[in-house]
């Protein structure tokens, strides 16, 4: 057989081949131009959501107030998949859990604890805390969010004590008064906030298995990734949920990374290694806020967009609505954003994600969880928690593009 006819027999069907599949064409284009190209997608829709509700007393205004309604309201979310973060105490985790149930039967949380600090010397001594002491009293014991008030009132005082004392008044501003908070440093106390709760629930409509965990390397906050396989679109999904390192502004960075931005990126690394590692070639979804994003101007102002491109880099995943159908949707929206209002000013910005694997192609996103909530009384009106919600829709790819 001639090598001219092997070339033509080559034409031929290729030309066939795009043909056919150009008979029922369905592209993904984003903002950028990227294009999948003609697609075939296989196995139903699934959708997937992330929330990070912000139950984060003394750091997050009316946290107590607002457990109930968060509880409702996620019991309500119209997903299959929902990583949610900052459910931080044990009571909350129970609310929540509760709520969720008849609609998400399939729970998966992780109470990780901080290591004993039994035997070790006091955090702060007398002499060290007593000037803040004093200052967070004369200005902050009727402030509805307390490391915001202590940090803008007495950031000095606050900076001027060790960096034991520094990380455990910053690890157990979560307690009920002031009194406690410095007690508790008056002795050897938990390096962890939350007494190194992580935060995370991951809830399903659908059986979990294979259910593990992984701490990252974490400063003042424990940071975890859970991991679970479930059915998507009618193949086994690796689901990661996850809470990535923020940086937290004024709050001293006393940990091993140098930064809280640096630490940020060591972990977005291992995140991504991670996935890889435990998915094996196989398809995955990651949720949750990451607390990094990209640059999308006009709209939307970078948070830590390096950090982001190690892990999108990392993953070797498009920048495409294929890939983030929300975070790179052709019209950006925030989900921390300046008009929510237990946030103060702040750049609109994407920081909470959901990332498919090649395996999927996404269809659609959107923001959930953004509307207002008034207290009881009726005189404060507030939003569900500082970050609104994300949600996804994807379904199978067959042609695995991206």
């Amino acid at each position: 057989m001639s090598a001219q006819f092997l070339k033509l027999h080559s034409v031929v069907a290729c030309a066939l081949l795009l043909s056919a599949c150009s008979s029922e064409p369905t592209s993904s284009t984003d903002a950028s131009g990227f294009s999948c190209g003609p697609m075939t997608d296989a196995g139903p829709t699934e959708s997937f959501a992330t929330f990070n509700a912000g139950l984060a007393r003394n750091f997050v205004g009316y946290a107590s107030e607002r457990v109930q309604p968060v509880a409702a309201a996620l019991a309500g979310v119209d997903a299959d998949f929902l990583c949610v973060e900052e459910v931080w105490e044990d009571g909350d985790v129970a609310v929540v859990t509760e709520a969720a149930k008849a609609k998400f039967p399939y729970q998966y949380q992780v109470p990780t604890a901080a290591e004993s600090t039994a035997g070790l010397p006091p955090s702060c001594t007398p002499t060290d805390a007593a000037p803040l002491k004093a200052c967070v009293e004369a200005h902050c014991a009727n402030a509805p969010t307390l490391a915001e008030c202590a940090l803008a009132e007495c950031s000095k005082e606050y900076l001027a004590t060790s960096n034991s004392c520094q990380t455990c008044l910053a690890a157990n501003i979560y307690l009920n008064s002031i009194g406690s908070i410095f007690a508790a440093c008056a002795q050897s106390s938990s390096q962890f906030i939350f007494g190194g709760r992580n935060g995370l629930i991951l809830l399903s409509k659908k059986p979990l298995k294979q259910l593990e965990y992984k701490k990252l390397d974490s400063y003042l906050i424990q940071r975890v990734i859970l991991h679970a396989v479930a059915t998507a679109s009618d193949v086994e999904t690796h689901l990661f949920c996850t809470h990535i390192q923020a940086g937290l502004g004024d709050i001293a960075y006393n940990g091993k990374a140098g930064s809280w931005e640096a630490e940020q990126g060591d972990q977005l690394k291992t995140l991504a290694a991670w996935i890889l590692e435990r998915s094996v070639g196989g398809p995955w979804v990651l949720m949750g806020d990451l607390n990094a994003g990209p640059d999308r101007p006009p709209e939307l102002t970078g948070e830590f967009p390096k950090n982001f491109d190690l892990l999108i880099d990392g993953l070797n995943v498009a920048r495409s609505v294929v890939a983030m159908p929300f975070t790179y949707a052709a019209s950006p929206v925030c989900s921390w954003c300046d008009a929510n209002l237990l946030t103060a000013t702040t750049p609109n910005e994407i920081i909470d994600h959901i990332v498919l694997s090649q395996q999927f192609s996404g269809l659609a996103g959107q923001r959930i969880l953004d509307q207002p909530l008034t207290l009881p009384g009726g005189a404060t009106q507030v939003n569900l928690s500082d970050h609104y919600g994300v949600r996804i829709t994807a379904k199978r790819s067959a042609l695995g593009c991206k």
